[in-house]
C-alpha cells in the first residue's frame, strides 16, 4: 500500500525550497588562547626556512615575517623580531590562502570553507541579505572567522529559466531593453559581478542571445565582469561571440575545435570548469572520496556529510562525460587560456573547503602541472576578479595563507595535510574546530534511530472526512509561510465541503506568497512523527499519492529527510 494523501484540494499553494542556515554547531572559528589573546591586534609571526609559494613562483627556505595583518617581509635574510611567534618551516610549504572561484554561499560555508584553507569565496548565486550582510561584515575591518566573499548575489534568467526553482524569490528579464535596469539594480545591492544562465541543456526556458549580449554589455558599462552558466558548445560559442568575461562549467556535447579557441583567444575568456561537480553529476561519488581522506574528514562536519554522499538524481551521465570536462579544461590551457578553481559547493557530492582541494587533484589529472593548478586557485582568480590584495604571497599584501606538511608542487594532494591557516594575520586553532565536531558526532551518534510512526502500516495520512485537520499518521496540517524569516506570505487552512471522487471534505489552502523576503514560501506542512521536525522511519513505503485541483500554477512538494542533512527533495 503506498503512503497517500487523499481528497486534498488545493486552491493557491507554494512552497520554496529551504536552505539549512548554519550547523547545529553553535561556535565560530576560535582563535589560539595563547597566541592571540588580543584578538583586535593581530601578532607577530615568523615562518622560517619554509618553501613558499608565492602564487607564481616557488622560493626554497626562506623566512616570511607577518605583522598586523600583512606580510611585512620576505627573503631567507628576514630577521626574526624578539616579539615574534615562530614556527618552524622545514618540510613544509607556505601558500596563499585558497580561492575557490565558484560556489553558492549559505549558512555558515565561509566558516566551513576557511578550515581547509580557503580564505576567499566566489559565490555565483545567493541571497542578496546574505550576501550584503556578508559584505557589511568584510567592510568593517578584520574578518578572521570566515572566508570572505565575493558575490554576484542574484543571477539574470528568464522567468521560470535556471535559477528560480530554488524558491528564492529572485527578479527576471526577457529582453534587451530590460538589460540595463537589470545590472543597473543588481550594481546597487552590491553584486561584485554579473552571473548569467545561457544554459539551453535543461529543461528550462531560457535568454536570447541578443539578451545575453545585452546583459554582458550592461555589465561591462558598469565596470563589472559578466560569468555566463552554459550547458553546451554552441552556448559557449555564443557566449563568447557576446563578449562574456568568463565561462561557468565546461559542457557536455562536444570539445571544442580549433575555430571556437580562435574566437576565445580573441576575446581572453576564461574557464571555471568545476570538475568535482561534474564528476559528480557523472557519478564519480568525488564527496565519498573526501570522507574517506584520513587528512580531511576531521574537518567535516557532520551536517555536511550526507550532502557529499547525494547524487544527482536521474544522471545519465558517466566515465566518458568526465574525461570529456577534463580534456576540455586541458585544451583551454593548451591554448593559451585562463582556468580557475572552482567547486560549484554545495551541490551534490561536494562541501565547502574540502572539495576545492579534490577540484586541484581533478585538475592536475586533466594534464596541469601542480603549480597550475595552485596557480588556478591563488593569483590568477585574485587577478581576473580584481582581488588586488590576495592571492599571492608578497610584502604589502593581507596575511591570508595556508601552512601544509610536504611538497603539493610535488603531490598535489598535499594540500590536504593542513597544519595551519591564517585569515587576516590571525591563526585560527583548529583544534577547536575538531572538538567541536567530535561532540557534533557523538550527538548524532547519542540518537536512537527513527521508528515507524504509528498508523504507518495503513499508508493513509488524512482524508478530512472528519472535518478537521487531523492526521491519521503523525501530528495534524499547520500553515507554514516565510514569517519565521520576516517574510510576508500568508497562507490561510480550513476544511472544505466536497472532495476528490465524490469524498465530503477537502484541505483548502488560500494565501498569497510576498516577493521581497530572501526565500518566499505559503503553504501547509505535514510532521510524520510525534512533534515537529523530529524523524520518523517511512522506508516501508515507496510514495507518496495526493490528488489536487489548483488554479494553473506551478507548486512544489517538499520532502525532508535526516539522511539527505535535511535538504529537501522536491517534486513540482
Amino acid at each position: 500500500m503506498r503512503l497517500k494523501i487523499d481528497g486534498n484540494k488545493i486552491r493557491r499553494l507554494a512552497v520554496g525550497l529551504s536552505v539549512l542556515f548554519g550547523l547545529v554547531l553553535g561556535a565560530g572559528l576560535v582563535l589560539s588562547a595563547e597566541a592571540q589573546k588580543d584578538k583586535e591586534k593581530p601578532p607577530c609571526y615568523a615562518i622560517r626556512g619554509v618553501r613558499v609559494f608565492d602564487g607564481r613562483d616557488v622560493i626554497e627556505k626562506t623566512t616570511l615575517l607577518v605583522r598586523e595583518g600583512k606580510i611585512e617581509e620576505m627573503g631567507p635574510g628576514t630577521g626574526v623580531p624578539a616579539d615574534a611567534i615562530v614556527i618552524e618551516g622545514a618540510g613544509k610549504t607556505l601558500l596563499p590562502g585558497l580561492i575557490d572561484s565558484h560556489t553558492h554561499v549559505f549558512g555558515n560555508g565561509p566558516e566551513q570553507a576557511l578550515q581547509f584553507g580557503v580564505t576567499t569565496q566566489v559565490d555565483m548565486f545567493t541571497m542578496v541579505p546574505l550576501m550584503q550582510e556578508f559584505h557589511r561584515r568584510q567592510a568593517a575591518g578584520p574578518n578572521p572567522g570566515r572566508a570572505d566573499l565575493f558575490s554576484c548575489g542574484t543571477l539574470a534568467t528568464v522567468p521560470g529559466g535556471h535559477g528560480t526553482e530554488y524558491g528564492l524569490a529572485i527578479p527576471t528579464l526577457s529582453t534587451p531593453a530590460e538589460a540595463q535596469a537589470f545590472v543597473d539594480a543588481r550594481v546597487e545591492e552590491g553584486s561584485d559581478f554579473i552571473k548569467i544562465i545561457y544554459g539551453r541543456g535543461w529543461n528550462f526556458p531560457c535568454l536570447d542571445k541578443p539578451t545575453l549580449a545585452a546583459l554582458i554589455a550592461a555589465a561591462h558599462k558598469r565596470g563589472k565582469l559578466a560569468a555566463v552558466h552554459v550547458d553546451c558548445l554552441q552556448d559557449a560559442r555564443d557566449t563568447v561571440e557576446s563578449g562574456a568575461d568568463i565561462l561557468a562549467h565546461t559542457w557536455e556535447d562536444r570539445e571544442p575545435d580549433a575555430t571556437f579557441f580562435r574566437l576565445a583567444r580573441r576575446h581572453r575568456v576564461v574557464l571555471i570548469p568545476t570538475l568535482t561537480v561534474i564528476a559528480s553529476i557523472c557519478r564519480q561519488k568525488p564527496g565519498a572520496g573526501l570522507i574517506a581522506d584520513l587528512r580531511l574528514e576531521p574537518l567535516i562536519p557532520e551536517v555536511a556529510r550526507p550532502g557529499l554522499l547525494r547524487e544527482f538524481p536521474d544522471s545519465k551521465k558517466g566515465d566518458e562525460d568526465f574525461r570529456r570536462a577534463q580534456r576540455i579544461a586541458r585544451l583551454f590551457k593548451k591554448n593559451g587560456l585562463r582556468v580557475l578553481a572552482g567547486t560549484d559547493a554545495p551541490n551534490p557530492g561536494t562541501a565547502y573547503g574540502a572539495s576545492l582541494h579534490q577540484e586541484l587533484e581533478f585538475l592536475v589529472q586533466a594534464g596541469f602541472s601542480p603549480a597550475e593548478a595552485l596557480g588556478a586557485t591563488t593569483a590568477l582568480p585574485a587577478k581576473i576578479f580584481g582581488l588586488v590584495d590576495r592571492g599571492r604571497i608578497a610584502k604589502g599584501l593581507r596575511a591570508d595563507l595556508l601552512l601544509v606538511e610536504g611538497d603539493p608542487l610535488a603531490d598535489i594532494k598535499d594540500t590536504r595535510r593542513i597544519v595551519g591557516v591564517w585569515k587576516d594575520g590571525m591563526l585560527l586553532d583548529g583544534t577547536e574546530w575538531r572538538d567541536a565536531i567530535t561532540r557534533e558526532k557523538a550527538a548524532v551518534a547519542s540518537q536512537p534511530p527513527p521508528a515507524p510512526p504509528p498508523g504507518l502500516d495503513s499508508g493513509l495520512i488524512s482524508d478530512f472526512e472528519d472535518g478537521s485537520f487531523a492526521c491519521r499518521l503523525g501530528m495534524p496540517w499547520q500553515e507554514s509561510t516565510d514569517s519565521v524569516m520576516g517574510g510576508k506570505s500568508t497562507v490561510q487552512l480550513k476544511i472544505a465541503a466536497e472532495g476528490a471522487q465524490g469524498s465530503r471534505h477537502s484541505l483548502s489552502l488560500s494565501g498569497e506568497v510576498a516577493a521581497g523576503g530572501a526565500i518566499a514560501w505559503s503553504g501547509a506542512v505535514w510532521f510524520p512523527a510525534g512533534k515537529p521536525f523530529a524523524p520518523a522511519d517511512l522506508s516501508a513505503k515507496k510514495a507518496i499519492l495526493f490528488r489536487a485541483k489548483g488554479d494553473g500554477q506551478t507548486y512544489q512538494v517538499l520532502f525532508y529527510s535526516r539522511k539527505t542533512g535535511f535538504m529537501p527533495a522536491w517534486q513540482s
